[in-house]
């Protein structure tokens, strides 16, 4: 049996402060609310495993570029490990209200700032280089506490305005918001900016009027606003990659031990990307609303539009190194490991690359929904409550990709010579339309409640967004640039490649017909702090068969039960 032992331990403090002040003699501010906390945690896991190589693996040692050995792993060994965590986090709020009437315009407004700052001092990942926790472990580690800190701060402004005019009044809520990041480093475009969020909201409600003998009201409303999200720790200081190409791997069957070599060439690229932005969200939504008596309706349509979404991006550069012949060397010749210097050799140059974080996502949203509530039909005691809604969402990339090919030409992946760089959408159109009907029933001489809701999935659809195949211009590995890539390079036996085809039935639309769901409740209530329910979820069920490429799809549900007691004081 082998060993796999885990020692975990998690201790935090934490301090969270809140403090309102009440300002009865300073007209235009009525309160002052200050929020605080502090938090930090110690967060340490230790294992020990004994970990059995299948094959001869290799464990990369150097922390450093150039040529270096790696290390066989022969062996089974017992790998130390610990993940060390300090993580501190700092959060201060500032925020202060007040109101002014400036004639028939009434003034509700708002002011403050926010402070975050976060910042692990922890070891992180301690470990012996040579006894990984597992045989294909090819990462290095990196201390916590080497990630600089990352601080947050943003002040906002709002106001809240309501102007009756004659029997219409008019409701309007504007604001602004900026977000920035002190303390980063010069060399990040983002360094010493501040982001401006505006936001606008406006409710147009109509003079009340009766229909049919009940009090009805309609109003109009519409918004727009911007919101910026920072990017994390995590995407502002990444860990540099590690390249590691194998110059020499040869493994001695009679003394593996100390006959056995293995040369490598680490490159060592830096991830960090200086010139990443904030992801920017723009929303803009309208909304129409009526109530008639107790009875009230809203429909509202939005769209969303985000063109700088973060997103891990490949890049590709030319990498050198030396490619030994291992099959000059002769086991029954060697004293010791193979002397580099006396195999043949030759210098190989490949395309290879790395990931970094890109604002290369686009999402683009569109939806409309419903909400309706009824008055409580008094002869059944019910009242019926419907939600519903449709969407359609656009996700793929806003910037152009590389993306290399698999084919093979003369014993030589084409993706070593050439990559290609192609203006495509690579994404997927998702649409949805769904309703849910609840029927709420109250017996309140029994103290019973009976709620049926009816689960209903129109339909949803899925379908990839068309790309062509053909790039816009490759990476050569001859010079390390792009190149347009033209009709004649259609022509070469080996650029041709790059052109990469597709079957039409791949960006055909999947669509899932309806799907319809009945679940029941029942709730006692007794006395004034207990209440018992059962409930039966999907006691019924439509699901009808449905053709996907050319085969049928049979779906099942199977229905659960279940019972709740709530007890309040």
């Amino acid at each position: 049996m082998k060993m796999n032992e885990f020692k975990s331990s998690y201790n935090r403090i934490n301090y969270t402060s809140d403090l309102t002040l009440t300002l009865n003699r300073i007209a235009w501010l009525k309160t002052l609310n200050l929020n605080a906390s502090a938090s930090y945690q110690a967060d340490r896991l230790e294992r020990h495993k004994e970990v059995a190589p299948q094959r001869a693996s290799v464990a990369p040692t150097s922390m450093e570029e150039g040529v270096h050995d790696g290390q066989y792993l022969l062996n089974g060994y017992v790998a130390d490990y610990v993940s060390d965590g300090k993580p501190l986090n700092l959060f201060v709020k500032l925020r202060g209200e007040g109101s002014a009437r400036l004639g028939r315009l009434n003034n509700r407004y708002k002011v403050g700032g926010e402070w975050t700052f976060s910042k692990n001092y922890g070891d992180g990942q301690v470990y012996d280089l040579t006894r990984p926790l597992s045989a294909s472990w090819t990462t290095r580690p990196r201390a916590y506490k080497d990630i600089p800190s990352l601080q947050v701060l943003s002040f906002y402004a709002e106001d809240n305005a309501t102007l009756p005019l004659g029997a219409h009044r008019l409701e309007v809520q504007a604001g602004i918001r900026t977000i920035q990041i002190p303390g980063l480093d010069e060399r990040y475009s983002m360094s010493g900016r501040a982001y401006i969020d505006p936001r606008f909201n406006g409710k147009w409600t109509l003079p009340p009027f009766s229909l049919g003998g009940r009090n009805a009201e309609v109003y109009l409303a519409a918004g727009w606003g911007a919101t910026t999200k920072m990017p994390t720790i995590a995407y502002l200081f990444p860990q540099v990659n590690y390249n590691d190409f194998i110059q020499l791997n040869y493994y001695d069957v009679q003394n593996p031990t100390e006959h056995s070599r293995i040369s490598l060439r680490t490159y060592i690229d830096p991830t960090v990307n200086y010139h990443l932005r904030p992801a920017v969200n723009h929303k803009w939504e309208v909304r129409l609303g009526a109530t008639l008596g107790k009875n009230r309706l809203t429909l509202t349509y939005f769209q969303e539009r985000l063109r700088s979404g973060f997103r891990f991006s490949s890049y590709y550069a030319p990498y050198t190194y030396t490619k030994y012949d291992a099959n000059e060397v002769h086991s029954e010749d060697l004293k010791a490991a193979p002397d580099l210097a006396t195999l043949p050799s030759e210098e190989v140059k490949v395309l290879d690359g790395y990931s970094k974080v890109d604002n290369g996502s686009r999402l683009d949203k569109q939806g409309v929904e419903l909400t309706l509530s009824t008055a409580r039909w008094r002869p059944i005691s019910t009242a019926l409550t419907v939600t519903g809604a449709w969407f359609r969402s656009t996700y793929s990339n806003s910037q152009m990709l590389y993306q290399p090919v698999t084919v093979v030409v003369d014993n030589q992946p084409v993706r070593n010579r050439y990559i290609g760089y192609y203006n495509c959408d690579d994404g997927r159109v998702n649409e949805q339309l769904n309703t849910n009907f609840m029927f709420d029933t109250q017996i309140t001489r029994w103290g019973l409640v009976f709620t049926t809701s009816v689960q209903c999935m129109w339909y949803v659809s899925t379908r990839r967004l068309w790309q062509n195949g053909v790039p816009d211009s490759y990476l050569d590995v001859a010079d390390g640039e792009l190149h347009p890539y033209t009709s004649a390079s259609r022509q070469d036996p080996i650029l041709q490649h790059l052109v990469r085809t597709y079957n039409d039935q791949l960006f055909s639309r999947l669509t899932v017909p309806t799907a319809v769901y009945i679940n029941l409740k029942a709730t006692k209530i007794i006395g004034k702090h207990l209440k018992v329910a059962v409930f039966a979820n999907r006691m019924l069920d439509y699901l009808p068969d449905y053709k996907s490429n050319g085969l049928t799809v049979r779906r099942i549900s199977d229905p659960y039960f279940g019972m709740e007691l709530n007890f309040t004081l």
